[in-house]
């Protein structure tokens, strides 16, 4: 091989580095978005093409003034070299501006006076050598100003290391600087080759520079694209985001193919990319639904998120799948649906609860409440009347602590509902002074209700939500005085657009409230000052019950109060006008209401009227019966659903009450079967459901099921004859003249068998039956005690429970059961209604075990105490 072919060679391996140099400097500046740093590194490179350039064209020329031009080039790239390497490194460590530019002037004029120096023809000799056209030179003052300059660069930029070291706070940062530190070993060592080595050996200069300087260049450039140095480009993020997240991401072609996925995608999944390649998704899947995927051989479960990308024309280029680990999410989502049905489950045992205990707790306050009537209609004694009054207000009282707790249910269950109406606002107040003043005059506190005569006369809203707020109110500054007065005040704020803005007061001067304890009168059964206070009734729900409605009708409830002092509540409310008409003075109507004990006296008389009672408590059949003997109204009563469908085939009855749980039939059953008789005298009855269910959807669910109206127990006379009133035919109903009495013969209650005097002795003595405890529900009548004792023997169903017990029908077991038990209550038979009690609720929840157990040994107790009744009475 000749002179000039290698010659040739090495001259294009120059070229060759100096061009790939060249256009690395371009690609790494426009994929750094044109910063300043990626300008730096590209005047780096394009110095390494012109100083490589410059060398491969001298050894190529064999012309000394050629090469002399060549050379001049080459080494004006060199000192423009040093010059950008020390910028550059000064900016990706942020060293000091003016320090780098001080020396960087100094480096120029020293590299520009040694230049100067350098490219003078007699600093050289150029000869021919091995490998081309070169240069030999002497150990002159300007090579060594030129080699001292090039070495004070080289120091400069490890002294910019050295701060950017100190400065670096991430372990990352000092790797990089670390990495930095080659580039000046490899320049110093490649620069010896064609300085230090022609001037001390006088031999021809090898090109070891340039070729340095490529290398050195390369390791910046390497370092850079790395570790990302010079900022955030699309590529950068790119592989960061396809490397590092923390998914499987795969990538299919149009095919389908997979062709690329990320490592965690091998880890996660347990799969190879050969796997993927050959078999694609599907080696993944053990089933699909929609975007759901369960992973093979794992239990593990992903959300497939697909991305398409397609190309200018619309064409499908790939398609990008996400791999979201949802196995957690599943597994709270399904605990979290656990949860829910457990609550689901515990608040429907408590409306069961509730709707049982309502019943439980009514029905003996019927009976109760009823026969209190009778006494309070009847009985001409004023002390006797005094003792019933108590115990209307005893029971009444009751009646409101379940009816606030039945309340507070529908409010935590979201089920409380307003219901609007039209109603009459002399009507609303008038009740509302009805109802609290004789509580006031109890106490002897001054009533005083002070409404403004502006306010329209009728409204629309719910008027019964509204009495029971203004109650609640009204009743606990009542309950909070001692002495002094309560003031109601209900005023005209404005009128707008159809509609009425009211403001509610009540005032009070009763204890008051301490600012720290205001919070608490809002909370469900919190009391405030509990050592004075609790001697005073209630549940402590009433405010709670108040807020919640008022939060319904969109508004709220405001206090002010001083301790010691009183107390204001009030809240704004709007209503639509229907009446516009002022009420105009109320004091003269609010006087005359004034509340005195009046004799009972029946608001109407019907003796053509025909009506049927079903119940299976004799009892309350009895007291029905009772409350509205004065009427004259022909009622007919019936113990169970298929008696009274067998009497409507027959009878025609203008109304029907109908209790719900009764045995073998209950309510509902029965009022569809009557409907759908062939032959039904009484098609044309209003039939009334009479239960003491009285739980949210109690209502709903009797109507949707061939009801016409609903009437929860414990039944009131007063309400009984309204619904009457209603329901019965006009021309059948006679108003009563409240100033003359009607003599009417009136039906009684159905004959039996007085009971012999040695019942009672019987009574007194036998462990079996508290007859005390029987007393009270029967208002310590004896009489009427004793009947009830003979209703229950004569009443045996002994028979009827063995058969259902022995064919497992556990629904009209718990009906009879109950009907027992409820009995066994209302005599005093204690002991009786314990067992009946816990059988009944184990054939609520069919434990079988437990009454297999205890069936027989109550039959017992249960078949003695009837034959024992029934030998004292025969």
């Amino acid at each position: 091989m000749n002179q000039y072919v290698i010659s040739s060679l090495i001259a294009f391996v120059l070229v060759g580095m100096g061009l790939t140099a060249f256009i690395l400097g371009v690609i790494n500046y426009r994929s750094t978005g044109r910063t300043l740093v990626g300008a730096f590194m590209w005047n780096v490179c394009w110095c390494v093409f012109f100083w490589n350039f410059g060398y491969a064209w001298m050894s190529l020329c064999y012309d000394s003034d050629v090469a002399y031009f060549a050379r001049a080039i080459a080494l004006l790239a060199v000192t423009v070299y040093m010059m950008y390497i020390i910028r550059y490194v000064a900016e990706i460590t942020d060293y000091s501006r003016r320090k780098e530019q001080i020396f960087l002037l100094g480096f120029t004029i020293a590299s520009l006076i040694a230049w100067t120096q350098i490219i003078q023809k007699k600093a050289v000799t150029f000869v021919t050598t091995p490998w081309g056209y070169w240069y030999r030179s002497d150990m002159s003052w300007a090579r060594m100003v030129q080699f001292a300059s090039i070495l004070a660069a080289l120091c400069q930029y490890y002294v910019i290391l050295r701060y950017g070291w100190k400065k670096a706070t991430k372990e990352r940062e000092r790797y990089v600087l670390k990495k930095y530190c080659l580039f000046g070993p490899i320049l110093f060592t490649g620069y010896i080759l064609d300085t230090l080595v022609p001037s001390i050996f006088h031999t021809a200069a090898i090109p070891g520079s340039c070729i340095s300087a490529f290398i050195s260049a390369m390791v910046l450039f390497q370092i850079s694209t790395n570790h990302k140095m010079f900022g955030l480009t699309k590529e950068h993020v790119s592989e960061y985001v396809f490397r590092d997240v923390r998914v499987p991401v795969l990538i299919a072609d149009s095919e389908g193919k997979i062709v690329m996925c990320n490592d965690i995608t091998y880890e996660n999944l347990g799969v190879t990319h050969q796997e993927l390649e050959e078999n694609g998704l599907d080696i993944l899947f053990d089933g699909r639904q929609d975007d759901i995927v369960s992973i093979k051989n794992k239990e593990m479960v992903c959300n497939l998120e697909q991305t398409d990308v397609k190309d200018e024309f619309g064409d499908l280029m790939y398609s990008i799948y996400f791999l979201h680990d949802i196995t957690q999410e599943r597994k709270n989502l399904r605990e979290a649906k656990a949860s829910q049905r457990m609550a689901e489950n515990a608040n429907k045992a408590k409306s069961d609860f509730l709707a049982n205990m309502s019943h439980e707790i009514r029905t003996p306050i019927n009976a109760v409440l009823g026969m209190d009537e009778l006494i309070i209609r009847e009985c001409e004694d004023e002390k006797i009347l005094g003792y019933a009054g108590n115990i209307k207000d005893a029971g009444t009282l009751l009646l409101s602590l379940i009816n606030d707790i039945l309340d507070f249910s529908k409010i935590e269950n979201g089920k409380m509902d307003i219901v609007p109406a039209t109603y009459d606002t002399p009507s609303l107040i008038h009740d509302l002074y009805v109802m609290s003043y004789d509580r006031a005059r109890k106490k002897n506190l001054d009533l005083e209700f002070e409404i403004d005569s502006n306010i329209p006369a009728e409204m629309y809203g719910d008027d019964v939500r509204l009495r029971q707020i203004i109650m609640n109110l009204l009743t606990n500054a009542i309950k909070y005085t001692r002495e002094g007065q309560v003031s109601f005040a209900l005023s005209l704020k404005g009128k707008h657009d159809g509609m009425v803005k009211l403001r509610v007061s009540v005032k009070d001067t009763g204890i008051g409230i301490r600012q720290e304890d205001i919070d608490k009168m809002f909370s469900a059964f919190q009391r405030v000052d509990e050592d004075i206070n609790r001697n005073i009734e209630g549940t402590g729900l009433g405010l709670s019950i108040t807020m919640s409605l008022l939060k319904l009708m969109n508004t709220e409830l405001k206090l002010e109060s001083i301790y010691g002092e009183g107390s204001e509540f009030y809240f704004d409310l709007e209503q639509k006008i229907i009446n516009e008409a002022p009420i105009g003075d109320m004091s003269e109507i609010i006087r005359s209401s004034e509340m005195t004990r009046k004799k009972y006296k029946e608001s109407f008389h019907a003796p053509e009227a025909k009506i049927l009672v079903v119940d299976d408590n004799e009892m309350n059949l009895q007291i029905v019966k009772a409350l509205l003997k004065q009427t004259g109204i022909q009622i007919t009563t019936a113990l169970s659903g298929q008696a009274s469908i067998e009497l409507v085939k027959t009878n025609t009855y203008d109304v029907i009450f109908m209790d719900y749980m009764m045995p073998e039939m209950d309510g509902i059953e029965t009022v569809k079967r009557i409907r759908k008789l062939s032959h039904n005298e009484s098609a044309n009855a209003t039939i009334i459901a009479l239960t003491a269910n009285a739980i949210h959807g109690a209502r709903e669910m009797f109507l949707g099921n061939g009801f016409d109206d609903f009437m929860s127990k414990p039944v009131k006379g007063e309400k009984l004859e309204e619904i009457l009133i209603q329901y019965l035919p006009k021309e059948l109903v006679m108003k009563s003249d409240s100033s003359n009495d009607v003599e009417i013969d009136a039906t009684v209650l159905e004959n039996h068998e007085k009971p012999k005097k040695s019942l009672k002795q019987f009574l007194q003595t036998t462990l079996k039956i508290n007859m005390q405890d029987g007393l009270k529900y029967c208002m310590e009548d004896q009489d009427l005690y004793e009947e009830i004792v003979g209703l229950y023997a004569s009443n045996n169903e002994v028979e009827a429970l063995n058969t259902l017990y022995s064919e497992k029908n556990w629904k009209e077991y718990t009906v009879k059961i109950h009907a027992v038990k409820s009995n066994s209550k209302n005599i005093g038979a204690n002991d009786l209604f314990e067992l009946a009690l816990a059988l009944e609720m184990a054939a609520r929840e069919e434990n079988v075990e437990y009454i297999d157990n205890n069936h027989d040994s109550f039959m017992k107790e249960y078949q003695t105490l009837i034959d024992e009744i029934g030998d004292v009475i025969r």
